[in-house]
């Protein structure tokens, strides 16, 4: 039952229009309709159900299998690459995981080696998309052993599905760990000898795929376990050469990662110019790929309000979160990140009364939200704005409020730049009642928001110091 009532509420409005073509019988359509109204349904409390549509509970684990299995074989289709890609994509890791073991004990059962084959080099790459939690070190190495058990593979791709569990590896230890404790460095000096070892293989490199994996969690192991950002780069630049010398042997996505993943690395180190420089040639490559993946039509917009692009910014929001291009602030969608850029985007263009309904939207929509930097976001962006409008008493008093918020919470680097974003505001409404100037420590916040990732917020402060520094001056908005 648990599998069927993930794999339901997963499913998107293009999945029901392809289950239209389904000849479904009629329990099998009450069913459906049940699930639907009853989306918490689990094993444990299915006694309405089977009082409701008169079933035994053998016949209703029967119904339920049979209907499982006639969805996903409409979705996913003959193909066990398009299933496992299919609920890769859905995040429906743990039904994948009895999906693959099904197939598995079939294939088997059968004899049939090249299906089985097929099976291992698809099955794991799903798992480095799902969360730490989903991650099964020892079901995935067991997909590795099986392939390996086959009487003819091909070594280069056994390597890169072990590639690919040590991505894995990577991705749960920075998780599930923390960083310096003895379960991480074990972590991390297992991954290291066992890229050594691959590394040192023939086999991987003469496999462009395979040494495109190489490659890739040579970059992971750099990010996370030796925090070295050059390295990765290195990696990076390795992966794009590689691409771009056989660029019929990757999908688009693996083609623009190398770029990307470059890009955030270049804003972190206030690279602006050339993280800007390459979002764009690959958004110009790959337009329809890149307008799916909202955190790097975020990052683009972000750059480029740093550089004062806002009319650009502006139109990668409107287009990336499919808002109204003539009132953007009409957009039906439950998020709400689109409008925090948007209000930025409208102070930094003297529009503040557009910005007050983005604002507005935001907070509106942030009370159904636990996402806790979004919060700290929009409390950033709203305090920048009563202090832009002239609105001193009030961002004063929300000053006070937002402090507190941020002093409650355990202080990380993070949370200290939006304390000395706030901080630096509040030296400001000092200074139109008392006869000061800034201080060093008050510069020295200003500047730490020039740099890095939260750059695109001080722009903002950019025009709060205008205000209050005469003597400074910021360009035209774009």
């Amino acid at each position: 039952m648990k599998y069927l009532v993930q794999l339901l509420n997963a499913l998107q409005s293009i999945h029901w229009q392809q289950l239209e073509g389904i000849s479904f019988s009629a329990t099998e359509k009450q069913l459906l309709a049940y699930l639907k109204q009853h989306p918490t349904l689990t094993d444990e409390n299915s006694n309405e159900l089977t009082t409701q549509l008169d079933l035994t509970d053998g016949h209703l684990r029967k119904v339920t299998s049979g209907l499982l299995r006639k969805i996903l074989n409409e979705l996913g289709g003959e193909s066990i690459e398009a299933l496992i890609v299919l609920l890769g994509r859905l995040r429906l890791h743990q039904l994948l995981k009895h999906e693959i073991k099904r197939k598995e004990k079939e294939l088997k059962a059968a004899g049939d080696e090249a299906q089985l084959s097929q099976l291992y080099l698809h099955a794991v790459e799903p798992f480095l998309h799902s969360v730490a939690t989903d991650i099964d070190d020892k079901f995935i190495k067991g997909l590795i052993v099986g392939y390996r058990s086959l009487s003819s593979i091909d070594e280069a791709q056994a390597l890169k599905l072990e590639l690919q569990r040590l991505s894995t590896v990577t991705f749960a230890a920075s998780v599930k760990h923390t960083a310096g404790s003895k379960a991480f460095k074990s972590a991390g000096a297992f991954v290291q000898q066992e890229l050594v070892r691959i590394d040192a293989t023939k086999e991987v490199h003469a496999d462009a795929l395979a040494t495109y994996w190489l490659y890739k969690t040579w970059k992971y192991y750099y990010e996370i376990f030796e925090i070295n950002q050059e390295a990765e780069l290195k990696q990076l630049e390795t992966l794009t050469d590689l691409v771009t010398r056989h660029p019929e042997g990757f999908k688009p996505q693996y083609r623009v990662y190398p770029r990307v993943n470059m890009a955030e690395i270049l804003i972190d180190q206030s690279r602006f110019q050339e993280a800007f420089d390459m979002f764009e040639q690959v958004f110009a490559d790959e337009p329809e790929l890149m307008f799916r993946w909202i955190s790097y039509i975020d990052k683009y917009a972000q750059v480029s309000m740093v550089l004062g692009k806002y009319t650009l910014a502006k139109s990668l929001v409107i287009k990336g979160y499919h808002l109204p291009p003539e009132a953007p602030w009409e957009g039906k969608s439950d998020m709400y990140v689109q409008h925090l850029y948007l209000a930025i985007i409208d102070m930094m263009t003297n529009d503040n009364d557009t910005a007050f309904k983005h604002l507005q939207i935001a907070k509106e929509r942030s009370e159904k939200s636990e996402f806790f930097w979004v919060e700290v976001l929009l409390r950033t962006i709203e305090q920048a704005y009563f202090f832009l409008t002239g609105e001193f008493e009030l961002s004063e008093n929300l000053l006070q409020k937002n402090m507190r918020f941020l002093n409650y919470y355990p202080a990380d680097s993070q949370l200290q730049l939006f304390k000395d974003f706030h901080q630096f505001i509040g030296a400001c409404l000092a200074l139109q009642t008392e006869n000061k100037t800034l201080s060093a420590q008050n510069l020295q916040q200003f500047n730490e928001l020039q740099i890095g990732h939260l750059a695109f917020l001080g722009v903002l402060l950019k025009k709060v110091r205008a205000m209050v520094d005469k003597t400074y001056q910021i360009e035209t908005a774009q």
